[in-house]
């Protein structure tokens, strides 16, 4: 009985603060907060009528960060007869049951390499209790699908269903691609713990990748999805690092209270240093530690950050090792709770009391950072809302069927505007990845919906405003985008 009610309450907690997220306003539960969820829609919408990958009809790209999303939620489309509201809503359903899956599997993880259910217990209500969590899970983003996958990895190894692990490390990097840092960390674990010769599933392992590779090939000519040439890059500066690290991991939810960072070391030390008889349990603590901290180190030396207190476009890229890194700090909070519980039987008031303030001292933050987050997810929805899904509407309504509309945010423009596209990123549209001068770019384009400031001044002389869409900036927090005001222009010659 105890057993069910230490997995039940952690799923109760993080159900019922999603409900509250959910409810703050109709942004929060039928838009996305982020544009880069409607660009994985743009293509599971394509994969659902049955045409691939493909960005614009029959052209196949690689645009999307998670092909693995984009298979999972292309079923889901079937809601989009009643609305993209309910693909949404859908969506978002979609996102909290993954990360049910996650909170379940981490109780089960951590009560094996603790060999303590009350430990696994805080640790799993602790990380249920983040808003980061439940904005994330409400985001149409991919990281559920990857914490999720990345949980019953590590179950599965536990209780020695190696086939399935191996099955679901190797669909780890096409739902993620920095998840590629794991798969030597599986091979290490599966050539140690396990005594049958499981060489011939490695295949199993690299299948997937293997597929994606070829894919992209085929499609764009490259090895890699077209991501990694847009957006990887080496940044090697110590100080801009450590800042870099330090805002991802302090700008939202757990992390930002000030007792964060002494929880962790207090959960990483108890986890490396305590001591087992099963050798599998160290090493499964030792590859969980390690995972995170090479995760963290593979995104922050790969990614030129711009990064505000607030916004989750940048957050984002932190958020899977960052929930790890809460299930460490979960083992230090649940180790704390149990000094003050043996200061309490001891009958020593004093350090009892002192723990007790330390922990107060991080409620007010926790609040505020709680309602923060719900706040978030609906003016980031709105945001993406007013900006690009309306304008996405109205080039439907607008533009004549067959003419090309160039655009800077490639998701909702495309996805509701139902128009050839050229992205001018790149990102969807590989033929000009590579291209440095916009107005190559834009050479086939009738109109452009772009953000005008993001360009050179001269750009689009060729081009007459015809609309505008636009938000108080202090209103669009999406990211510290001060120009965000949406132009749509068409050719004049």
């Amino acid at each position: 009985m105890k057993k069910f009610l230490f997995t039940l309450l952690p799923v109760l907690t993080f159900m019922i603060i999603s409900g509250i997220f959910l409810t703050r306003s109709s942004y929060s539960a039928f838009d996305f907060p982020l544009d880069d969820a409607w660009i994985h829609q743009v293509y599971a919408r394509s994969l659902f009528e049955g045409n691939g990958f493909a960005y614009n009809e029959n052209i196949q790209e690689s645009g999307m960060t998670s092909p693995l999303w984009v298979v999972l939620t292309a079923s889901l489309h079937v809601l989009d007869y009643w609305g993209p509201e309910t693909l949404v809503f859908g969506i978002k359903i979609l996102g909290i049951v993954l990360t049910i899956t996650f909170i379940r599997g981490a109780f089960s993880l951590l009560s094996y390499i603790t060999d303590s259910e009350y430990y696994a217990f805080v640790a799993t209500l602790f990380l249920a209790l983040d808003p980061r969590l439940t904005y994330s899970s409400l985001s149409g983003m991919e990281t559920s699908l990857v914490l999720a996958l990345l949980i019953l990895t590590i179950v599965c190894t536990i209780k020695q269903k190696h086939t399935l692990s191996i099955l679901f490390a190797g669909l780890l990097p096409v739902a993620r691609p920095e998840m590629i840092i794991f798969m030597p960390i599986c091979v290490y674990v599966y050539s140690r713990l396990s005594d049958r010769k499981w060489f011939p599933e490695l295949l199993l392992l690299i299948t997937p990748t293997l597929l994606w590779i070829q894919f992209n090939l085929v499609a764009t000519g490259h090895i890699f999805p077209n991501t990694f040439y847009l957006k990887a890059q080496s940044i090697l500066n110590p100080t801009q690092n450590i800042h870099d690290l330090h805002t991802l991991i302090h700008s939202a939810g757990m992390g930002a209270i000030p007792l964060f960072y002494l929880l962790i070391i207090l959960g990483g030390y108890y986890l490396l240093a305590k001591k087992s008889a099963q050798h599998s349990r160290k090493m499964i603590s030792t590859a969980f530690v390690l995972t995170c901290i090479l995760l963290f180190i593979g995104i922050i030396y790969t990614r030129q950050f711009e990064i505000s207190n607030s916004g989750y476009y940048w957050r984002r890229y932190a958020d899977i090792p960052y929930f790890m890194l809460v299930l460490i700090a979960g083992v230090g909070f649940a180790w704390l709770v149990a000094k003050l519980r043996q200061t309490i039987l001891a009958q020593r008031p004093l350090t009892g009391i002192l723990v007790i303030i330390l922990l107060a001292l991080n409620i007010p933050t926790y609040l505020t950072q709680a309602n923060k987050q719900r706040d978030y997810l609906s003016s980031d929805g709105r945001s993406i809302n007013l900006i690009n899904v309306q304008a996405g509407k109205w080039i439907n309504d607008h533009v004549p069927v067959y003419e090309i509309v160039a655009v800077n945010d490639a998701g909702a423009l495309k996805y509701f505007g139902n128009r050839p596209t050229i992205d001018l990123l790149g990102l969807n549209a590989s033929a000009i990845m590579f291209e440095t001068d916009p107005k190559i770019k834009i050479a086939k384009a009738d109109w452009v919906a772009v953000f005008p400031h993001w360009f050179p001044q001269n750009t689009f002389d060729f081009f007459a405003p015809i609309t505008t869409f636009e938000i108080d900036p202090a209103e669009y927090t999406v990211c510290a985008c001060p120009d965000n005001d949406l132009t749509i222009m068409h050719r004049t010659h």
